[in-house]
């Protein structure tokens, strides 16, 4: 398990302890169960806090992305879509309150990685879900990322929710396909195939992009996932979409040029 931990704080005791005790904080029998493979990041004051997440997400690629705040500070972080804890200090002590935050997030990044390994799964969750007109699924995964980081919420139980009613919508195309290529088909009749092609990236910079934008182009709850990989949206029958709407990942509605299928990404990029 690969986690980048970033630290945005005022306090000086605080910024020294996280800088300097590293790997110490976490505590020895979770570096023993899930690895030790974790990087401590403070922001510094020169730097907006938003523009620092995504330097780092930049910088360790291969890393999942945790947020930690002190009170007051986690109000500008929120959109980003990220694990994200705000520090009781004052109740516990720095120690002991990094201690457990550490914990918490290892154990449960661990936990959607697991459900995330077998491709039937990853495929299912990488869904542009923006896209993806079914009202159970917008209901759940909603319900997912609104209480990603909620101690008491059961997680684990609710992204397995989704991923079995996803695979229950799983299907060969009757029309135009090829029965060993199954689809995730929406209310719509759209059919989305996840592609092995690698040919395009997601733009994440100019054109009403978002730092949003940005970060959900390489991380889904927070761990980071193949973003050159999109799903090939078409119809059953392969007819033209011309004039279907769809929202973009800044959530601007579009139209569809003549084509018969669009190219779209985790993040809703489409193109």
């Amino acid at each position: 398990m690969k986690v980048a931990f970033i630290l945005f704080a005022q306090e000086q005791q605080l910024r020294r302890h996280f800088a300097v005790s590293g790997t110490s904080m976490v505590p020895r029998e979770i570096r023993d169960k899930h690895g030790s493979d974790y990087k401590f990041f403070t922001q510094p004051p020169h730097i907006e806090a938003t523009a620092y997440s995504l330097k780092i997400r930049a910088e360790n690629p291969d890393f999942a992305v945790v947020l930690l705040a002190e009170q007051g500070a986690q109000f500008q972080l929120t959109t980003l879509g990220l694990p994200l804890s705000v520090l009781e200090i004052a109740q516990r002590g720095i120690q002991l309150e990094l201690s457990r935050v550490l914990t918490f997030w290892i154990k449960r990044l661990s936990s959607i990685e697991q459900i995330f390994k077998p491709m039937g799964n990853r495929k299912a969750l990488l869904l542009p879900f923006k896209n993806f007109n079914d009202e159970a699924a917008k209901a759940l995964w909603a319900s997912i990322t609104n209480n990603l980081s909620e101690r008491t919420f059961a997680l684990a139980i609710e992204i397995e929710k989704l991923v079995s009613h996803l695979r229950s919508r799983e299907f060969p195309k009757r029309k135009g396909g090829d029965y060993r290529d199954k689809y995730f088909i929406d209310d719509r009749g759209y059919h989305f195939q996840y592609g092995h092609e690698k040919h395009s990236k997601p733009v994440i910079e100019g054109d009403g992009h978002t730092n949003e934008c940005a970060m959900n182009s390489r991380l889904r709850l927070g761990l980071p996932y193949e973003y050159e990989r999109h799903y090939n949206l078409s119809l059953e029958d392969n007819s033209n979409l011309k004039g279907h709407e769809f929202i973009n990942c800044h959530g601007i509605e579009s139209k569809a040029d003549s084509c018969d299928h669009l190219n779209i990404f985790p993040n809703s990029f489409i193109n």
